[in-house]
């Protein structure tokens, strides 16, 4: 959420409703649709800003004729509260949505993803982690190393043949609680599995 920094509103007009539209291919999972942004001061699970759905996939909102509304609306949109905002198609956080209104009163959008409790990815996509040594010689460095496979979530039910990519660093890809960070790489696999292009082994060596 990045709030905006208009200061400039319109008073209550008789001229054309203000209207916004959106379209998700998300499957409707139940979840409401709500717009938050610089005209509720960013508040979730707003009920005056509960969108309609009016079709699968499809959901609308007008703003009250006598709305004071910024010349420039930014707005998300939220399946609930902002552990369910919407993101682009591979789970990345979007920038806010903008509509002048001296421009246009009607806009329409898609929102490819959602956040689910905060996720991006679904977790049945997630890679079988596989420890092969908890310590792998390495004679050149004269130590051991810990060395993991991230397997295709389908592996062990599949035939199919895979690319291998060896990442080093391994302690830092898939551990939520590495010391220095983890930087989600099965993570990013379940995003590619369930886009149907994650067919790939990693090999992980600390």
């Amino acid at each position: 959420m990045t709030e905006g920094s208009s200061s400039h509103f319109h008073a209550p007009s008789e001229r054309t409703a203000v209207r916004i539209r959106l379209r998700t291919p998300v499957s409707d999972d139940g979840r409401p649709v709500f717009l938050a942004g610089n005209f509720n001061q960013w508040r979730a699970n707003d009920e005056a800003h509960r969108m309609a759905h009016t079709g699968p996939g499809q959901y609308e909102f007008t703003f009250p004729k006598d709305a004071i509304l910024p010349r420039q609306l930014e707005y998300k949109y939220l399946r609930g509260g902002w552990d369910q905002v919407e993101t682009d198609r591979y789970g990345n956080p979007v920038q806010n949505r903008t509509l002048r209104l001296q421009e246009s009163r009607e806009q329409s959008d898609t929102v490819e993803r959602w956040l689910t409790d905060g996720k991006a990815y679904r977790e049945q996509f997630l890679p079988r982690i596989e420890i092969i040594s908890h310590d792998f010689e390495m004679p050149a460095l004269v130590k051991t190393r810990r060395v993991a496979a991230l397997l295709p979530h389908d592996y062990h039910n599949s035939d199919k043949r895979y690319p291998v990519l060896y990442l080093q660093d391994g302690q830092n890809l898939f551990d939520d609680y590495a010391p220095f960070g983890s930087w989600g790489v099965d993570k990013r696999l379940a995003l590619m599995a369930e886009q149907g292009f994650g067919d790939l082994i990693i090999i992980a060596i600390d």
